[in-house]
């Protein structure tokens, strides 16, 4: 029996088999399929038999026009960031192009600039907080001063000629930037969940029920998309994470550290190990790969961003490592 064409409305490609039969029965006027019509090469049902559906060669395996719906949006939101973070490095570079190579101080050469002695030596003075006033210690206290500056100096200032500063300040569109990054995160995380469900036919909707129905009904398109789905949500988050202490700095305007309405305090990260003169060739191996490891992990040093404060007096300060009694 002729069937003229058929016109599906909602054409389920991965279901494409059980679309076709459907509409053609209907335009055929056959009520129920699974008692009066068989499909050649399978069973047939009970009863009496008015038609089977030829089976036609197997088909092709299906590939992605990438026009589907999904593939669009993901490829709209992908773009969309790009174009954001695009826009904030040529902002970036533009508005730091005065202080990138001024932008950076360290402890020493601070305090050498405040006392007016490159080598930070000299009498100690002790700043009386009622008056003001600049006293000389003397007795026991000069004593004390001495005995202790001898012992600390050396490990003082290597540790403040190596802590750097750098100042840093919000911008509308870094925060932008931010607040994108960490929505697409989500929504990949989102969507690599989307296709574990229809992995297993869960997806809600037209598709309930309908397994691989994203991969066009073939488990190898499905599978396949799934590792690169799984493979770029990994990358995204070993990225974040490599990137972590310099993410939200990235997005902020660097500028001169009183300048800014952040600090951030670099601190090297040193390892004391014990016995090191007698380590093994592969002991000296693996503490080198492990070292490298670290520097790639941005781990080989600490990143403290501190906010800049005002006291009653209008004079700025940041909070660091402070303890207070």
């Amino acid at each position: 029996m002729a069937i003229p064409n058929v016109t599906i409305q909602q054409f389920r490609p991965w279901d494409a088999n059980s679309d076709i039969r459907s509409a053609c029965g209907a335009k055929a006027g056959i009520v129920d399929q699974s008692k009066t019509v068989a499909i050649w090469g399978s069973g047939w049902p009970g009863g009496d038999t008015t038609g089977v559906w030829a089976e036609c060669p197997a088909a092709p395996n299906p590939k992605f026009t990438f026009r589907e719906s999904y593939w669009v949006a993901t490829f709209a939101v992908n773009g969309a960031l790009a174009l954001i973070l695009s826009l904030w490095g040529a902002n970036k570079r533009w508005a730091e192009r005065n202080v990138r190579k001024a932008a950076t101080y360290t402890l020493n050469s601070a305090e050498a600039k405040r006392s007016g002695n490159p080598e930070a030596k000299g009498a100690v003075e002790v700043q009386d907080d009622i008056g003001g006033d600049m006293v000389k210690p003397t007795g026991d206290l000069k004593h004390s001063v001495a005995s202790t500056s001898g012992m600390d100096a050396a490990t003082t200032n290597s540790l403040n000629r190596d802590i750097q500063l750098c100042g840093y300040r919000n911008h509308i569109l870094g925060t932008v930037c931010v607040w994108s990054v960490a929505l697409v995160t989500v929504l990949w995380i989102c969507y690599m969940g989307v296709w574990t469900g229809d992995y297993y036919g869960k997806l809600p909707g037209n598709r309930y029920g309908s397994f691989y129905s994203l991969g066009l009904g073939n488990l190898t398109l499905q599978s396949a998309s799934f590792l690169v789905v799984w493979g770029i949500c990994f990358a995204i988050l070993l990225t974040l994470y490599i990137l972590k202490p310099h993410l939200r700095n990235y997005f902020r305007v660097r500028t001169l550290p009183a300048g800014g309405q952040y600090v951030c305090v670099v601190r090297p990260i040193r390892e004391i190990k014990l016995l090191s003169d007698k380590a093994s060739w592969v002991q000296h191996r693996v503490n080198l790969v492990t070292e490298r490891l670290v520097a790639l992990l941005s781990r080989d040093k600490d990143y403290t961003t501190c906010l800049i404060e005002k006291t009653s007096e209008g004079r700025i300060y940041f909070n660091y490592q402070c303890t207070r009694y």
